[in-house]
């Protein structure tokens, strides 16, 4: 026993190492409430990090590939410097400074003024009544106001002679020969005979005569119902609302950058007869912007769908539900559709296409029909469109109005509609249209 106790006493470090490898087995079945599991767990979490990290640092990197002819990016050697994330910065920043201007140029390029000064937002009786003179004065399509309209003056529009006015050029011309071929003696016309075969010579081809005269006058022919325009402006003696007019006032900017489109398009022509658009028949703008419920035109857009966000930054979403570019309004700015009908010379039909939408915020989405046009038929209808053959084209066309200048003529019932928060109200959620 002796022994045994002095063979322990040289060797306590193997016994410590055999018990403590006993105690080991010993307690590998003992239950342990999960502590294995959640030591395993934790194990599992931290080999996850690690090979993250590790997939991190040993990733390769490769800078941006600016041509357009390759698909394969430079290698980024190593992690950027601190003057090389600084200069990235200033270059962002310089980036978001130009597209803030860019904004501001598109804004500056497609800005227009209201007819009647103080007549947007909030007008007061004075100013509703003049923009309802100045609304009236703009799209009179009458013989003794056209002159004055707004579609005249941007386009030099011009109108088929009516039968009035064939009829007036024809008694002018009969008295006209008759002063100047007529031998009176004793109050009687002795020679009436020769002085009828005179008008009759005078008259034969008037009526060709005063269609080429009128044609040489203008630079497109203009129908006198083309106008898309709010008839409850032109009968009423009451002063609108100002919902009405911001809307009167919306379908008369969008009609006007068509208007002179056509006439930059027609500016190298010296009349209808060399002009590439010949005659505008119908433009037509929906009171309503294109993502939105339709309007009614009376102030009343209780049934306008849920607003897009009127942050001008948040992301644009395209929609091509609506619209073929997929544009809708948003923020930044406000879409209108413009259905278009005109006659354009056939062979400078792409040239018109193209040009319409130059050095401004409107473009063809969509041509819907062309089809040819009899000159034959048109001449007798009173219109001379030239020599070249023509083709009469439906389109659509799209309009945008950037909100950076048109919130400011918005109405609270308009801004409301749209999302807009007004002034007095804070943020978050704009309050729902009035019903």
């Amino acid at each position: 026993m002796k022994n045994i106790l002095a063979l322990l006493k040289k060797n306590i470090a193997i016994v410590i190492c055999v018990v403590v490898a006993i105690g080991a087995v010993v307690a590998n079945y003992i239950p342990l409430g999960g502590f294995r599991d959640q030591l395993r767990t934790e194990a599992e979490a931290r080999k996850g990090a690690y090979s993250s990290l590790d997939e991190l640092i040993t990733k390769p990197r490769s800078l941006p590939n600016f041509d357009p002819n390759s698909t394969e990016a430079p290698t980024l050697d190593g992690f950027p410097t601190q003057a090389v994330i600084d200069r990235v910065k200033a270059v962002s920043d310089e980036f978001v400074k130009k597209s803030g201007n860019l904004i501001t140029a598109a804004a500056s390029l497609n800005e227009k003024q209201p007819l009647e000064p103080g007549a947007l937002p909030n007008p007061q009786f004075v100013q509703a009544n003049a923009f309802l003179l100045e609304y009236r004065r703009a799209v009179d399509m009458s013989p003794s106001g056209r002159s004055q309209s707004l579609p005249v003056k941007i386009m030099k529009a011009g109108f088929a002679p009516t039968n009035e006015d064939v009829q007036a050029k024809i008694n002018e011309e009969r008295q006209r020969v008759e002063q100047n071929a007529a031998i009176v003696q004793n109050g009687q016309i002795v020679n009436l005979e020769a002085v009828n075969q005179a008008v009759a010579a005078q008259l034969q081809g008037l009526q060709d005569r005063i269609v080429r005269e009128t044609a040489e006058k203008c630079m497109v022919y203009l129908e006198p119902t083309a106008m898309d325009v709010q008839s409850q402006l032109l009968n009423t003696n009451s002063a609108p609302d100002p919902s009405v007019i911001f809307w009167a006032q919306v379908q008369l900017w969008a009609q006007e950058d068509l208007f002179k489109a056509i006439a930059d398009v027609n500016s190298a022509a010296k009349s209808v007869g060399e002009a590439p658009i010949k005659h505008l028949m119908r433009v037509q703008v929906p009171v309503t912007f294109v993502g939105m419920a339709p309007s009614t035109g009376r102030g009343d857009d209780s049934g306008a769908s849920a607003p897009p966000s009127s942050d001008p930054g948040a992301p644009i979403q395209p929609n091509f539900a609506v619209s073929p570019t997929g544009r809708a309004s948003n923020g930044l700015f406000d879409v209108l559709h413009v259905d278009a009908t005109m006659v354009v010379e056939s062979a400078k039909l792409p040239e018109v296409l193209n040009n319409l939408s130059r050095g401004r915020l409107l473009g063809v989405i969509h041509v819907k029909q062309i089809e040819p046009m009899d000159p034959i038929a048109a001449t007798k209808a009173g219109y001379f469109y030239g020599s070249k053959p023509c083709v009469r084209m439906d389109l659509q066309l799209e309009v945008l109005l950037m909100r950076q200048w048109t919130t400011r003529y918005m109405p609270d019932r308009i801004k409301s509609t749209l999302g807009i928060a007004m002034e007095g109200v804070g943020g978050g959620d704009a309050p729902p249209p009035p019903g």
